[in-house]
């Protein structure tokens, strides 16, 4: 019956169906049948382990057991269906008819009863299947689960390898030169009032074009290139455009020529070239509505059905704050109302707040009784835009730059979409928006997002290095030794 054609059949509902169980010292098995010999066939097979728990249950316990199990096992085939269960076990069948029954035996008896099955003894012979189901090969060894520890190395630079690699630029090297030479001549006081400076040995300057506080990193020549991937390539910054680039680059880094430097980059990139679509600015009018407050007006869209992950997810469900651009992403199994409701309440609004308007398409999901009673319960206008004009969606932009950053990044491995959700949204909160002027981060929290390469280059804490410890004894030095002459004279 095993490994002869057909092995397994479809289910008719016009037959009763039979249930095969059978417990050993330390598994369970169960098979689903119907018809008679030689017409029977098998629907599906099942077994499982016992915990320690349940192998310390008597016999009659354990056959009590398989039959709980295989009847919440095979519920999609059996409910509301004539049961029929076939157990070797004789002392079952009067366990639905056990006057003072009590613990889990009560309690499984009420549970049977709710199938309203009829419980018939079958010898041990007849009973193989189930039988060999419940006695899988197994050693009884115990297997001891050890602890991995995953260690993440992250880049890091110590401020003698970064001084270094300014030294091989001469024109670099000429500034360093004219800083640490001490004398304060015409060349000194031109580098100084284009914002250039010295901490620690190494080369800085301060930008008059931009408010930051943060100095920038000059970057030598052969350096630059590196930098471009790290902020352009790299899966944490998502391929931004030429704009969005800069911004990040130029609040950490300065090199002459940097933003034509990085316009020919983005220009060149064959991942944009191919992915990205062109962006023309539509012709018309628009009205570009003025937002208040945070999260007072909030845009929702799906993305998908894309190819389904190992853990079942096909859908992206898309939130952005119509103020401040900031977007959240959510992998789905399905897109049913529910789902969206229950991420919304969830993850946006018990954590953000509670918005006043929200903005969606015609979709079956948010046109549903449930995102209606959601939105009539909370107090919140549920706007939905015109048919067959996407554009009115706010969502929809974000939805054009989900798809080449997620396509970039996945590659051939087009089930595994959901792993790079966290980058690409990582991605999209620290780019520079057209229309605000800042990224999302910075007007969702008043500050940039710090990144792992901002730890390597951060002023505000001291950079522990051979140069630091030199100059100040030579300082010291220097003073004790000038003192008595002074005090002489």
């Amino acid at each position: 019956m095993l490994i002869s054609p057909p092995v397994l059949s479809q289910p008719d509902g016009s037959k009763p169906f039979i249930i095969r169980t059978d417990a050993s010292s330390y598994a369970l098995g169960a098979v689903l049948i119907q018809g008679e010999k030689p017409e029977e066939h098998v629907i599906e097979y099942a077994s499982r382990l016992l915990s320690s728990a349940e192998r310390n249950y008597s016999t009659t316990e354990r056959e009590a057991l398989a039959v709980v199990w295989a009847l919440e096992k095979f519920r999609g085939y059996v409910e509301n269906q004539e049961i029929i269960i076939a157990s070797d076990h004789q002392p079952l069948k009067g366990l639905m008819s056990i006057k003072s029954a009590s613990g889990r035996l009560a309690r499984w008896a009420l549970q049977i009863q709710s199938f309203h099955p009829k419980i018939l003894y079958t010898p041990g012979k007849s009973n193989v299947v189930a039988d060999l189901l419940s006695r899988p090969v197994h050693d009884n060894k115990e297997f001891v689960c050890n602890l991995n520890t995953v260690s993440i190395e992250l880049p890091s630079r110590r401020s003698r390898d970064i001084r270094e690699e300014q030294m091989k630029d001469e024109d670099i090297k000429k500034i360093i030169d004219c800083f640490e030479s001490g004398r304060k001549d015409e060349d000194f006081i031109n580098w100084t009032s284009r914002g250039y400076l010295m901490n620690q040995g190494i080369l800085y300057r301060y930008s008059p074009d931009t408010e930051s506080e943060e100095a920038q990193l000059v970057v030598p020549c052969h350096e630059r290139e590196r930098v471009l991937q790290q902020y352009h390539d790299s899966p944490t910054a998502g391929h931004s455009g030429s704009e969005g680039t800069y911004f990040k680059i130029a609040s950490r880094y300065y090199f002459p020529g940097m933003r034509k430097f990085i316009d020919e980059y983005v220009k060149n990139c064959a991942e944009c070239n191919r992915y990205k679509p062109n962006n023309q600015k539509p012709a018309g009018l628009l009205r570009t509505p003025i937002y208040a407050q945070r999260f007072e007006t909030l845009a929702i869209d799906l993305f998908g059905p894309l190819p389904e992950t190992p853990t079942g997810k096909k859908w992206i469900f898309l939130i952005e704050d119509t103020s401040t651009k900031w977007g959240e992403l959510f992998a789905l199994e399905d897109a049913t109302a529910q789902n969206c409701a229950k991420f919304l309440i969830e993850e946006v609004f018990l954590r953000y707040g509670l918005p006043r308007r929200l903005i969606s398409d015609n979709g079956t999901q948010f046109v549903s009784a449930v995102m209606q009673q959601t939105c009539n319960f909370l107090g919140i206008k549920q706007e939905l835009i015109p048919v067959y004009h996407p554009q009115a969606n706010p969502s929809e932009r974000k939805n054009r730059d989900l798809k080449p950053k997620l396509a970039i990044l996945v590659g051939d491995a087009h089930d595994t979409w959901d792993e790079k959700l966290a980058m690409v949204r990582f991605a999209m909160n620290t780019s520079k928006y057209d229309t605000t002027g800042h990224t999302a981060a910075y007007l969702q929290f008043g500050r940039e997002l710090r990144t792992t390469d901002d730890v390597n280059h951060d002023l505000r804490s001291l950079i522990e290095n051979d140069n630091f410890v030199e100059e100040t004894l030579t300082t010291l030095c220097r003073r004790d030794f000038n003192t008595p002459n002074q005090r002489t004279g």
